[in-house]
């Protein structure tokens, strides 16, 4: 539903959803992690999930625009799924990489599993600093572009 946000160039929700879904996570382990340990994380991700849901839910009521059905056999969904196999595909290899990596820093010695975690995280924080933020506001001029037939533009 972010990417809905964004489509109508509205980023300052989407931005909050997010925040609202870590608050809750952390107040939930915070609270309750005393009486229900390591699934008190898994409670609040689910409850700020949920929030997230429900604080975002007003751009799919808005106007009877968007309707919550997926017919798999028109041609446009068909023309989509062609189009994210690549994507899936190559996500198979990136959620592998860090598992692969770690089996191989196992082999080298006490430490480097932490300091394969730490460069991860650095990079991550990285590349979302550089990228992120920059992809998700440009894409739907580009979209507007791309669809009016203006590549120059």
């Amino acid at each position: 539903m972010s990417s809905l946000y964004y489509a109508h160039k509205r980023y300052l929700a989407p931005c909050l959803a997010q925040g609202i879904n870590s608050l809750v996570t952390l107040l939930c382990v915070l609270f309750t992690g005393g009486v229900f340990g390591i699934k008190s994380v898994v409670i609040g991700t689910l409850l700020g999930s949920a929030l997230q849901f429900l604080y975002l839910l007003p751009i799919l009521l808005r106007d009877g625009r968007y309707s919550l059905s997926l017919d798999v056999k028109r041609r446009e969904v068909m023309r989509l799924g062609a189009l994210m196999l690549p994507l899936l595909a190559g996500s198979v290899f990136y959620k592998a990489n860090p598992v692969v990596e770690r089996f191989i820093a196992s082999k080298l010695g006490e430490s480097n599993i932490s300091y394969l975690g730490y460069a991860f995280r650095i990079i991550a924080l990285l590349q979302l600093a550089l990228t992120q933020g920059l992809t998700t506001t440009i894409l739907p001029r580009l979209s507007e572009h791309a669809a009016a037939g203006e590549a120059e533009a």
